[in-house]
């Protein structure tokens, strides 16, 4: 079982590319802070029951591809991140998909 150190995620000296949205910035972020490949975090999905390829990774980063919110549960404990975190993430996706978040 691979370890994962915890790190805290900062985004600030990351430039978003236009059009990129906040559930792919965020998810890059953190698999790039935790030194996590795409082909990594699909091979975990994998293992929780979500057959994925990391090219539908790259297209759930890059805004072609939407998951439900289940599926975004399995990115979270993919990831092994705590409850504000996935919080946050689930606050990105609605936002992206046009929710008013307050």
């Amino acid at each position: 079982m691979e370890q994962i150190a915890s790190k805290p995620v900062s985004v600030v000296n990351w430039d978003a590319r236009p059009g990129m949205p906040l559930l792919g910035f965020e998810l890059r972020a953190r698999c790039v802070a935790l030194g996590i490949t795409y082909r990594a975090l699909a091979r975990r999905l994998a293992n929780r029951g979500w057959k994925v390829s990391s090219q539908y990774v790259g297209m759930i980063v890059n805004g072609k591809r939407a998951v439900t919110p289940q599926k975004l549960n399995l990115i979270c404990q993919a990831l092994h991140l705590d409850q504000p975190e996935r919080e946050q993430l689930h606050r990105c996706a609605a936002t992206d998909l046009g929710f008013q978040i307050w």
